[in-house]
């Protein structure tokens, strides 16, 4: 089912007593599902899992890498072991001084406290850096399954731009959705076999139509217009029984 999910549905909307049956084209997706994208500008570095493995939440499944962030990093920790060398000539340097020159004294306090400010300074940049690239390793926030057709033909190295999409995770029980486009001109008949409590739902893979599954009927509405449609139709929302999933 997860792989039939990739392609184009027809689903047989509604079947009426008179008998009227209204067939229209359909896409079926996961009810839960966590969808990763690309938190930042980066490339992919590691791909971790496969597509249909059983994962965990929290398991690592992709490692993105930022070349800029890591130059930041490497300059921040550079300065600050330099600083670090700083601090403790100026330590060394206050034990050196003798109590009567005051002002040499006050010279070296104030150059010790700006160095540890500063070493303070890029501490607290490091950190947020650190986190940003805490946030390129994408783990799964459920336990379920990888959906990620071809992962690694389709990301391995991959330059990512802030919101592509990386992979999705199925939670392993959920239920199956189909969105459904009933053209306007026949959604009437639908919504009155629903109140009548006579419709009846079945859907079917265009690459498998003899084997059909059970469907429930959810939500209809809103109305939907789309350029690969000939007029204006209605979205209609259907559930796959259990024996389907």
């Amino acid at each position: 089912v997860m792989a039939g999910m990739l392609g184009t549905l027809m689903a047989v909307a509604a079947f009426f007593p008179v008998p009227l049956v209204v067939y229209s084209s359909a896409s079926v997706r996961p009810a839960q599902v966590q969808t990763l994208t690309a938190p930042r500008d980066a490339v992919v570095d590691q791909i971790h899992v496969s597509h249909g493995q059983e994962v965990s939440s929290g398991q690592r499944l992709v490692t993105l890498a930022d070349p800029i962030l890591e130059e930041q990093m490497t300059a921040l920790t550079g300065r600050r072991a330099v600083l670090v060398q700083q601090r403790s000539h100026w330590n060394a340097a206050l034990v050196d001084v003798a109590p009567r020159r005051m002002d040499r004294l006050e010279q070296v306090q104030g150059e010790q406290s700006l160095v540890a400010e500063e070493i303070r300074s890029i501490d607290d940049q490091l950190a947020v850096l650190q986190r940003v690239k805490d946030s390129l390793a994408i783990r799964a926030g459920r336990d379920g399954i990888v959906d990620a057709w071809q992962i690694q033909q389709r990301l391995q190295s991959r330059p990512l731009q802030r919101g592509d999409l990386l992979l999705q995770v199925v939670a392993k029980n959920s239920p199956w959705m189909v969105d459904v486009r009933v053209p306007q001109s026949r959604i009437s008949h639908v919504q009155g076999a629903d109140s009548d409590q006579t419709l009846s739902a079945r859907v079917a893979l265009e690459s498998d139509p003899n084997q059909s599954f059970q469907a429930s009927l959810r939500q209809i509405g809103p109305a939907v217009t789309s350029a690969q449609e000939e007029g204006p139709a209605t979205s209609v929302l259907l559930q796959l029984s259990d024996q389907a999933s």
